[in-house]
């Protein structure tokens, strides 16, 4: 085929301000067209286009076939569109973003013909303008959406697409960016609650996939295992309770989440202060494993439970450690580490344990209890620091600390232990440094610092040497001055991988933000983005996997 007629159809959306339709815009046209549908089968990665029920079908103009850039179809493709209105116009860039198709299907079929206008707002593409009355084949607008002629000079000189026309396949495209394959999932969940992801109005966004098998929720609150060869296969592993405080409907709030290379469920039961927080490891021959039921905050390393105190009337002595195989009740656990002092954990990231354990050594956070200070016969507390609590001879050692600051936050990664000081500056400011700790000669390096909110909801990620934290709602790096996803707030940041290789982020879904998952390698790279809402991301050899809060069906690409 010639290559004015291998078009490929491509539509942006013409309205920041609508995240899922491309809205209604007034513009200046040149004048009206007359298109058609195409009559030859259109497959878009994989996909087969529905045009005759397509709210905003692929079209024909002078034999070329035009593409619709709505907000999910560009993105679809790898592309990114922005309207800024009629005197700036219409800017698209191949960026190589993902989104799960996602056809904005109707009950009316299409008819066979059609009248187009051919707009006269500036288009830029990949930062060059276009002067779309001089195009052979311009773009156009078809329904109040902007629609891209899928000639040589766009599909592959600049998005890089590959595609091949036949008889017997029709036109068939496929583009550069990752390709998300949808695993779907049974519709009889429980409704979102919004309790951390965008998912009211969706489906329950408690769904993860882990060493081969999805769990999710039936609307029966049975937790429920399912091969990822075989979603239908599903059997009940564990069954939630109605939730003691509700309406007598609802059950127990729940989640999944990723640690050390398993599943866990976890869920809460009763009110703040006389309920308990419940974590079961959910493991592959359809079995539970029980490691926590109260608020003593668990994680799992080895065949020991090693937990800190984090619920009501809390005090020093706050560490201590069980056998995995007899956990039945609270009873049968161990003291661990000396009573005169105040034990916190060491990360607070989802997908990092709260403790290390390096032989005999498990690293902890803690400060010195300190007694009879004040008139009122109170206590204080030393800084936090990093200390190591030796589990056969309970003797403490410090690892590392500055002087006059709080350690709020540490993670072992390799032979180095990376940490955040932070110090109160009034009027809920704090000074934050990170610093990279050598676990084998103690050398340490000051990362870089910042200014801002959130001490004690502090979170940071380190990854290689590069250190992430959230400011303000956003995700930043220590020693650059940039946001990575500018106007997002950031809702989850995890670490995941087979060595924990890679750093997840999911973003709330707001006018701004443009990317709602990010995942980045150990050398800072973005190797994935999505304006997909998304949860639980877990990446398995070079496979991600999350649940599209959007499409409301299990992803599977590769990074």
């Amino acid at each position: 085929m010639k290559r004015k007629f291998i078009s490929i159809l491509l539509s942006t959306t013409l309205c920041a301000s609508c995240m899922w339709l491309s809205a209604s815009v007034s513009f200046a046209a040149a004048g009206n067209v007359s298109i058609t549908l195409p009559g030859f089968k259109v497959t878009l990665n994989g996909e087969v286009f529905n045009n005759n029920y397509s709210r905003f079908p692929l079209i024909v103009y002078k034999d070329v076939t035009y593409f619709p850039m709505t907000y999910n179809d560009c993105r679809f493709l790898g592309i990114e569109s922005v309207w800024t209105g009629n005197t700036t116009g219409l800017f698209i860039d191949s960026t190589g973003v993902t989104a799960a198709f996602n056809p904005y299907l109707t009950s009316q079929r299409n008819g066979r013909g059609y009248t187009a206008q051919v707009p006269a707002f500036p288009i830029s593409v990949n930062g060059r303008a276009v002067d779309n009355s001089k195009e052979e084949y311009p773009i156009i607008s078809f329904r109040d959406i902007t629609y891209f002629p899928m000639t040589w000079k766009y599909c592959v000189d600049q998005f890089g697409w590959d595609y091949k026309f036949d008889a017997a396949s029709g036109l068939v495209i496929t583009s550069a960016n990752p390709k998300l394959k949808q695993i779907p999932i049974p519709k009889n969940r429980l409704p979102g609650n919004g309790w951390i992801y965008d998912d009211e109005g969706k489906k329950s966004s408690s769904v993860i996939a882990k060493n081969g098998f999805m769990y999710y929720t039936d609307d029966k609150g049975a937790v429920k295992q399912a091969p990822l060869t075989a979603p239908t296969g599903a059997k009940t592993v564990y069954q939630l309770e109605i939730w003691s405080y509700g309406d007598g409907t609802s059950f127990d709030s729940h989640n999944f989440y990723e640690e050390n290379g398993k599943a866990y469920l976890f869920f809460h039961s009763g009110g703040a202060v006389m309920g308990s927080d419940h974590r079961y490891m959910l493991k592959e021959d359809g079995t539970t494993q029980k490691i926590q039921g109260s608020y003593w905050e668990t994680t799992l390393l080895g065949d020991m439970l090693y937990m800190y105190w984090r619920g009501p009337t809390p005090g020093p002595g706050n560490l201590r450690v069980q056998d995995a195989k007899s956990v039945t009740t609270d009873d049968g656990f161990n003291p661990l580490g000396p009573a005169d002092y105040w034990y916190y954990p060491l990360a607070n990231i989802d997908g990092l344990p709260i403790f290390e354990r390096i032989g005999d050594e498990l690293f902890v956070r803690a400060a010195n209890y300190l007694t009879n200070q004040g008139d009122d016969g109170g206590y204080t507390l030393g800084e936090a620091a990093v200390y190591k609590v030796n589990v056969k001879t309970n003797v403490l050692t410090k690892v590392a600390g500055q002087a006059n600051l709080n350690i709020i936050n540490a993670q072992i990664s390799g032979d180095y232990m990376y940490y955040v000081c932070a110090k109160e500056e009034g009027d809920d400011q704090a000074s934050f440094s990170a610093y990279k700790h050598s676990l084998k000669d103690g050398t340490e390096t000051l990362i870089g610092g910042y200014k801002g909110k959130g001490m004690w909801q502090f979170r940071f990620a380190a990854l290689g040497d590069h250190v992430y934290y959230i400011n303000d709602g956003g995700l930043y790096r220590f020693g650059e001055d940039i946001n990575l996803n500018p106007k997002a707030e950031v809702l989850t940041i995890s670490v995941t991988g087979d060595n924990r290789e890679y750093l997840t982020c999911a973003f709330k879904e707001t006018m701004d933000s443009k990317y709602r998952v990010m995942v980045f390698d150990k050398s800072g790279k973005i190797v994935f983005k999505t304006s997909d809402r998304g949860s639980n991301m877990v990446v398995e050899g070079k496979t991600l996997y999350f649940y599209n809060i959007t499409t409301e069906a299990l992803c599977e690409t590769v990074i």
